[in-house]
């Protein structure tokens, strides 16, 4: 399946105006600096500010329930979620690094140590954060996590990951529910490998086929609300 249905928004602004969001989101003042920080050629741009906009923008602006976040690192975007929709219970997923010899991932950013993986939401009590241990490949979701109005996919980034995370929870997500993939930006697809095994992965599925994919200009993060 051939898939072209990306619409870029030009700025912040286009991409409030365009989901018609109304409430401006809360910003934990470490996460605003750190992602202002340009580090590697991948933050140019601002990239890491504009995702950090988007994630909360949209965690601001879903009704209360449940959202789940695949791949937690060090915790950022668990945590622009759980201060920005307070009322909500915010499931994270992370592969325990003791089975970092059996996963069949290739494309991660980094398997962490335990006592990393979440540290920075865990700095800030957030009691709306339910951790989760487990590959996503071989993964069965739990029953209570359904209803979702927000799952951001950030996990491993091989395609095969991508097209399983995917499939996954899409039935778990409520009409007009959002789902985001990071790392992925037409704009710089060429540029790094694994932007384009996201990519692919997407365009395989089929739930995508006649419907847009909006992409905030210069951010890494693929919007796609469910209708």
């Amino acid at each position: 399946m051939k898939f072209n249905n990306y619409l870029s928004l030009d700025s912040i602004q286009d991409f409030i105006e365009f989901f018609n969001f109304k409430k401006e989101p809360l910003f934990i003042e470490e996460d605003i600096n750190n992602s202002k920080k340009i580090l590697y050629l991948t933050d140019i741009n601002n990239r890491k500010y504009l995702d950090l906009l988007v994630l909360s923008y949209i965690a601001a602006n879903v009704p209360n329930g449940k959202m789940l976040d695949i791949g937690t690192y060090y915790g950022n975007s668990a945590a622009r979620m759980a201060i920005n929709s307070p009322n909500s219970t915010v499931f994270t997923v992370n592969i325990h690094p003791k089975d970092k010899t059996k996963t069949k991932a290739k494309a991660v950013t980094e398997i962490l140590s335990e006592d990393k993986i979440g540290s920075f939401y865990k700095k800030y009590n957030l009691n709306n954060i339910k951790q989760i241990f487990a590959d996503t490949l071989t993964w069965e979701i739990p029953d209570e996590i359904n209803d979702l109005q927000l799952v951001y996919i950030d996990g491993c980034h091989d395609t095969r990951y991508v097209i399983n995370d995917s499939l996954k929870i899409y039935d778990r997500v409520v009409k007009n529910g959002y789902i985001l993939w990071h790392d992925f930006s037409p704009k710089y697809r060429k540029n790094f490998y694994w932007i384009d095994k996201v990519m692919s992965g997407i365009e395989k599925l089929n739930f995508i086929k006649n419907k847009y994919i909006f992409n905030l200009n210069n951010s890494w993060i693929g919007i796609f609300k469910k209708d």
